[in-house]
């Protein structure tokens, strides 16, 4: 399994898995992490080989192999799935189902207008808390009143482009998934809270500018379009997240993944 991020250093780095079956047990390994100054196919493929080179297993050895759908690494005839099939013709190339799940959710949410407007105010809110020590001051004290135990160190979280889960946390911050009572409702909700910081940041001592804002973020998370998609996309993240959680466990099951991939499309 094949993948390359860029590191804070700006510095691309492939990082190359390997799973095998040892002694009846699947086991998952990060076999190396080398800096990638060229992306291309053949470029990769020479990358790989020259790491499995000096270890003992080689291309002839490797059954399968897995990466993201991007050209350079899926395309049939000149991409890295390619160049190794014609090293070991009878590896089998699987495309990685949870990354196809999780970028369909993130493309779902750049294409429906509702939701991208909501994940642009869930992170103005966030960056409008965290901007400002004073605002983070009034945030503790409201927190440390409305909820008990470890809920009362809580803070709202910033999305994450690399982060697939990135969207349903943030948005969990914020929007409570369910209640049991309407007790709770009252004294624990996230969305209380938030709307109680607020009108403690408008009638504080801050700048206009800064009361303009909260008064703003009041109006939008008080609309009901904005509780309603929250929702929506809530419900609809309880279905997918297990799912892909499961797609990237390294115990995974081909028959197992197969049937709640089903369960899955049947109850959305």
């Amino acid at each position: 399994m094949i993948d390359s991020t860029q590191n804070t250093g700006v510095l691309d780095q492939l990082a190359i898995y390997v799973w095998y079956l040892y002694k009846g047990k699947v086991e998952e390994r990060l076999l190396s992490l080398v800096v990638c100054s060229d992306s291309s196919s053949l470029a990769l493929f020479n990358l790989l080989c020259n790491v499995l080179q000096p270890l003992s297993p080689s291309l002839t050895d490797v059954i399968g192999c897995s990466f993201d759908g991007a050209a350079n690494m899926k395309v049939t005839y000149n991409g890295l799935q390619a160049h190794i099939k014609n090293s070991n013709p009878l590896i089998v190339y699987t495309l990685c189902l949870a990354y196809v799940l999780n970028l369909m959710m993130e493309d779902s949410t750049k294409k429906i207008v509702e939701a991208e407007n909501l994940f642009s105010l869930v992170e103005q809110t966030a960056v409008f808390l965290s901007d400002s020590y004073k605002r983070m001051e009034v945030w503790k004290s409201v927190t440390e009143k409305n909820h008990s135990g470890h809920n009362k160190l809580y803070r709202l979280q910033k999305i994450y482009t690399t982060r697939w889960w990135s969207k349903e946390k943030v948005l969990s911050s914020i929007i409570d998934k369910e209640f049991t009572t309407k007790t709770d409702l009252l004294k624990e909700s996230k969305l209380i809270t938030l709307l109680q910081f607020l009108i403690e940041i408008n009638n504080g001592n801050f700048n206009s500018s800064t009361k303009f804002m909260a008064r703003t973020l009041i109006e939008k998370w008080s609309l009901f379009r904005t509780i309603l998609i929250s929702f929506v996309l809530l419900d609809i993240y309880s279905i997918t997240t297990p799912v892909s959680i499961y797609l990237q466990s390294k115990s995974l099951d081909y028959l197992k993944t197969w049937s709640i991939i089903s369960i899955m499309l049947k109850k959305t």
